[in-house]
């Protein structure tokens, strides 16, 4: 279900903007996005284990949410669905290779800053928290925070195309084990109101005015026009 409106959103979005993309879309605009986590690997020095999350929908799967408080600042959140990949050490014997589940909400603060016409780059912070499966059946709690860095390229007014990469830290409340994730996403946002929705109501004028009437003229003393 939540798959079928978040497609909907985006394309009422692309279909119903201009031709024209502009990036600046101002204070006020909403955002709605979806797409996969293409690759994120977390490394926990002990006990020496690899965690990889993996994949397109519907194996990895994000829904992105916010909006622009100011003409900068941007404050959303991303729910994320999908599959890991868990390998490590098993013993002195060999290692271990285990396929699982997540779920993940990290709220998010980025800067944007537009760039091109058409391309905005952003920087963030996001802390948030991811449930794992585990093979053994007694779910992990994972805390993760760090920062953030992308790009968004709007194909119309309303609707872009958003590669990020991260990088944060983990710490497994379970285990008390601490780790590093680095991690990249592919999004596609559509964005409803701010500036251009705005514009676009009033007609697209963007500052224009209507032209001034002339002075009018003036009687001579002698009985002339000046």
């Amino acid at each position: 279900m939540v798959r079928h409106l978040t497609a909907a959103a985006l394309l009422a979005s692309l279909f119903t903007a201009p031709t024209l993309a502009r990036a600046d879309f101002g204070e006020g605009a909403f955002r709605l996005g979806a797409g996969p986590t293409l690759l994120s690997v977390e490394h926990l020095p002990e006990p020496d284990v690899q965690i990889v999350t993996y994949g397109l929908p519907p194996l990895s799967l994000g829904v992105h949410v916010g909006y622009m408080l100011t003409e900068q600042l941007y404050l959303g959140a991303q729910v994320a669905l999908g599959g890991q990949s868990l390998t490590g050490r098993a013993g002195p014997f060999g290692r271990f290779n285990d396929d699982t589940l997540y779920v993940t909400l990290l709220p998010r603060i980025a800067y944007l800053i537009s760039v091109a016409s058409a391309v905005s780059i952003y920087f963030g912070a996001e802390v948030g928290l991811t449930i794992q499966g585990d093979p053994d059946g007694d779910p992990d709690d994972v805390f993760r925070a760090g920062g953030l860095a992308g790009l968004h390229f709007f194909a119309t007014d309303s609707f872009s195309i958003d590669g990020e990469l991260g990088l944060g830290f983990t710490h497994r409340v379970d285990s008390a084990n601490a780790g590093v994730v680095v991690s990249l996403g592919l999004t596609f946002s559509g964005w409803l109101g701010g500036r251009w929705s705005g514009r676009r109501a009033s007609g697209g004028g963007g500052g224009s005015s209507a032209p001034s009437s002339p002075p009018p003229s003036s009687a001579d003393p002698e009985g002339g026009m000046e």
